[in-house]
């Protein structure tokens, strides 16, 4: 007969396994969006985050193209790369802003269509509050990047050579990218989840495709 002790330190390892855990980050994060919703104030708290990130990448990309930064590959739009960034500051707002709108409508339709039940105004209260919390993983270190370029600590063709060849840099620049994307990936579904009420598995479809078309509505505009 297994003993009580015995039991409770078996049931302990299991929370400590890294399924478990996740699992637990999971339904808190889902928690939390359930409670956002239960806010009368949702709706403006979440277009809040969504035009502060968004006036916020605006004020960091300024910055950066004072400092002398540019693209570190050839930019989509016609905009030379030595004024590049500045230019992106004055409509990377509207973009992020327009995109996460394009976000919750798309996730709204695709969760309708699979039969779910669920209002436009929830999704975007939460997507707005996502992008904006998911953004700041970029925009931080965008705009300590842009700080040192501006006040001459580090120097912007050091710099530009340090994030297209294969440096320590360039390692740390794409560690905050797939952290950025990984955030999302994660985000998106909760959002599905509690506006919805969908399943798991139908949450990460709907998520994950709406993460696809909102970043490929960004990068259309930002490279």
């Amino acid at each position: 007969m297994v003993s009580t002790a015995g039991t409770r330190q078996t049931v302990e390892w299991g929370r400590r396994m890294p399924g478990a855990q996740a699992a637990g980050w999971r339904s808190a994060l889902l928690r939390a969006a359930r409670r956002r919703l239960a806010d009368p104030a949702r709706l403006r708290v979440g277009m809040t985050w969504l035009v502060g990130v968004a006036l916020g990448y605006a004020a960091c990309l300024l910055v950066l193209g004072l400092g002398g930064a540019r693209p570190g590959v050839a930019p989509w739009l016609t905009i030379p790369a030595s004024s590049y960034f500045l230019w992106e500051a004055v409509f990377i707002a509207p973009v992020i802003v327009a995109g996460g709108v394009l976000a919750a409508g798309c996730m709204h339709l695709l969760a309708r269509a699979t039969g779910a039940i669920g209002r436009f105004d929830d999704a975007m209260a939460l997507i707005g509050q996502a992008i904006g919390l998911c953004t700041l993983i970029t925009l931080v270190p965008d705009l300590v990047v842009g700080v040192l370029l501006c006040t001459g600590l580090v120097d912007a063709d050091a710099w530009m050579r340090a994030i297209t060849h294969p440096t320590a840099v360039l390692g740390l620049v794409w560690v905050y990218l797939l952290a950025y994307a990984l955030a999302f990936l994660v985000a998106f579904p909760v959002v599905a989840r509690a506006a919805y009420h969908v399943s798991r598995a139908r949450a990460v479809a709907i998520g994950w495709a709406v993460f696809v078309i909102y970043q490929g509505f960004v990068y259309v505009f930002v490279r």
